[in-house]
């Protein structure tokens, strides 16, 4: 039997996107810069999951050493800050080409994380058809029961946008907001 009850430090797509975007559009960067962006969205995560939950830990590469993933927020088990909890936001940062988008997207696929978020920055063509292949992949890897949500958030030419699917409804991604910068 699922629990129904909230789960610590879980945010809505919309609000990731909203939040992470203004955050992102505020540091000024320049078109080009791949590690810049990315230092960028993982100060950002790292503010926004202290907004969210303060017992939030966030992991990344930058500062703590890669843990899985380029950054997760891990939920202390029962309120225990020094206690290994569970992953709540799971993150790969890309920027390069689809191969290198896929492959980040399918370290999301083998781990447990109640929101599993892909960043990237692809032409509107390739973006369309890599989430049609991510949602094969997801097929493909199972586990279509969970109560997990991905969300892609792609930074494009001078406009961001994010689309989202839900687990277990069918697997397809929806289109989410877009915002210029």
């Amino acid at each position: 039997m699922k629990s129904s009850a909230p789960q610590t430090g879980v945010i809505e797509p919309e609000a990731l996107f909203r939040r992470l975007f203004q955050g992102i559009s505020a540091e000024n960067l320049p078109p080009n810069g791949a590690s810049l962006w990315t230092a960028a969205v993982k100060k950002t995560l790292r503010r926004i999951a202290a907004e969210v939950e303060p017992l939030l830990v966030p992991y990344s590469s930058d500062c703590d050493g890669e843990f899985l993933l380029d950054l997760i927020w891990l939920s202390p088990a029962r309120g225990d800050k020094d206690a290994n909890g569970r992953i709540v936001l799971g993150v790969e940062c890309e920027w390069g080409g689809p191969d290198a988008v896929w492959f980040d997207f399918s370290k999301l696929l083998y781990i447990r994380a109640a929101r599993k978020l892909l960043i990237c920055c692809l032409a509107p063509k390739t973006l369309q058809s890599s989430i049609r292949q991510f949602e094969k992949d997801i097929i493909d890897a199972g586990g279509l029961e969970s109560q997990e949500k991905y969300i892609v958030i792609n930074f494009g030419d001078q406009q961001a946008e994010y689309w989202w699917c839900e687990l277990p409804e069918p697997v397809k991604f929806r289109k989410g907001l877009r915002a210029s910068y």
